[in-house]
Parts: structure tokens; C-alpha cells; sequence
């Protein structure tokens, strides 16, 4: 894994809203930095597990942690974000 936490960047979300195809109820995709440029982006396909206790355990997880080590994330999620705990700031 990468480690970006060094280099002193402000790191953004961005939050899309809209429908999601197959099983899934959200897209993370985490750009990694190193040197202040992109190194990498991943992808994380969250499945829905039918239960929004567990979908927001998930995404906080995922979110969470590409964003304290640094990242800039990028999510696409079926539910309205404010159920998620996002609110627009």
C-alpha cells in the first residue's frame, strides 16, 4: 500500500449520486499520490449487503481510510450521501 501521509496535500471527496449496475451500492476510487503526483488509482466495489448498517459500516471504512492516508476519493453511491452521514459543506 502506499503511503501518502508525508507529503503535505489537502485531500478532497468528491460524492456523485446515481444508479449503481449489478450488486453493487457504491464505487470508491481511491488516486494515490507519491512526489505530489498520481501514482495510482484504485478501485473498490462496495456490495450491498441489504442493510444500511452495514453499508455504512463499509464506506466509512473504505472512505475513511484512503482519506487519513492521504488520498484524494472519489465515490459514486446509489443512496442519497446524507444517508452515509455526508453532508454538503
Amino acid at each position: 500500500m502506499f503511503r501518502n501521509r508525508s507529503e503535505d496535500r489537502q485531500r478532497k471527496l468528491f460524492v456523485f449520486q446515481g444508479e449503481c449496475h449489478g450488486k453493487f451500492f457504491g464505487i470508491v476510487r481511491s488516486t494515490w499520490y507519491r512526489g505530489g503526483k498520481i501514482c495510482r488509482v484504485q478501485e473498490t466495489k462496495l456490495r450491498d449487503s441489504f442493510d444500511s448498517i452495514v453499508n455504512t459500516a463499509k464506506f466509512s471504512a473504505v472512505v475513511g481510510t484512503a482519506l487519513r492516508e492521504g488520498c484524494d476519493v472519489s465515490v459514486h453511491i446509489e443512496c442519497e450521501p446524507d444517508q452515509l452521514g455526508l453532508e454538503d459543506l
